[in-house]
């Protein structure tokens, strides 16, 4: 495997053929491999995948929802209540 020298785009000095940018100017040789887009583009799809899910499960809660019936029992008078209906006798 032999090493070939290419010219760089950005300050045409002799880089190798396997650099991925120029040691000079810092010139990318190469656009970043396409597994990094793929892999950004699949991330992307599965966080708006989880959260179009998480929406959906909130609206059909809401749609759905019962109104809570609970029977409270009439409550008995207390004694305290007793005492500040009876009449006040001063004497």
């Amino acid at each position: 495997m032999s090493m070939a020298l290419v010219q760089c785009k950005e300050c045409n000095r002799e880089i190798s053929d396997r650099a991925a940018t120029c040691a000079q100017c810092g010139y990318p040789r190469r656009p970043p491999p396409w597994t990094h887009l793929v892999f950004k583009i699949v991330i992307g799809l599965a966080a708006t995948l989880f959260l179009g899910m998480v929406v959906l499960w909130m609206v059909l809660a809401w749609v759905t929802r019962k109104p809570i019936d609970i029977d409270m029992p009439d409550p008995a008078p207390s004694a305290t209540s007793q005492l500040q209906d009876a009449p006040l006798r001063i004497g």
